[in-house]
């Protein structure tokens, strides 16, 4: 990943994976930035130094899974910064510490692939959408489910 300098388009930054990089977002401090690459890694990096602040690494129960045809693997840095959630191709997503590197919880009540998340304002609630055609609203600090949405038609085939 390259880090450019957006006043002035100069790369100010590489930042080194061991395969393409797929996905990435930036922290609200724009001091740091979240990547994630082939080897299903996702690196929280400080901007200005391009150093490796932490590697977020898929839990050991959960493997490298391309069952389903693809490999999406994506993150989002919550609004507040605090946290980043990784999620793509999997029924699950995993919430992380921002700080510290460490897992949080997980949002697993998918029977599909999650295909996109949103943040509610203030990053205490996340809705994930699935392949299963259902979307489920998260609270953000315990990864509880708060309401499940259904796709009515669906549920009627």
């Amino acid at each position: 990943a390259v880090i450019w300098d957006t006043a002035t388009g100069a790369r100010t930054q590489e930042l080194p994976h061991s395969g393409p990089v797929g996905c990435g977002d930036v922290f609200p401090d724009g001091e740091r930035v979240v990547t994630c690459a082939g080897e299903a890694k996702r690196i929280i990096w400080n901007v200005t130094s391009g150093e490796r602040l932490h590697v977020l690494s898929p839990p050991e129960h959960h493997p490298n899974d391309s069952r389903f045809g693809f490999l999406q693997r994506s993150v989002s840095v919550f609004p507040t910064g605090d946290r980043v959630l990784v999620w793509g191709s999997e029924e699950w997503a995993t919430i992380w510490n921002a700080s510290s590197g460490k897992a949080i919880c997980e949002l697993s009540a998918h029977a599909a692939p999650i295909s996109s998340i949103a943040f509610f304002p203030g990053g205490d609630r996340v809705v994930t959408g699935g392949l299963d055609r259902r979307a489920f609203i998260w609270n953000a600090s315990t990864c509880e489910v708060l309401h499940k949405l259904v796709d009515a038609a669906w549920m009627l085939e």
